[in-house]
């Protein structure tokens, strides 16, 4: 098996491109979740990019999905 090393960033320290699906932290449900990044309706969208899933916050913890 292939060890993957992740950064995780915070919205503050560096942004997804638009439409960008990454993996961020839930605190509602604690766990890392496929979200895709809307910088233009200032959300996170579920992992279709279709439906707002929650607002941005500057301190969101995400990651890019590691390349298969």
């Amino acid at each position: 098996m292939k060890k993957v090393e992740i950064e995780i960033f915070t919205l503050e320290e560096r942004k997804p491109n638009q439409d960008e699906r990454v993996m961020v932290w839930s605190e509602e449900f604690y766990e890392w979740r496929p979200q895709v990044y809307n910088a233009i309706e200032e959300c996170w969208d579920t992992e279709d990019g279709d439906d707002f899933e929650k607002k941005l916050d500057k301190y969101d913890r995400w990651f890019y999905l590691p390349e298969r």
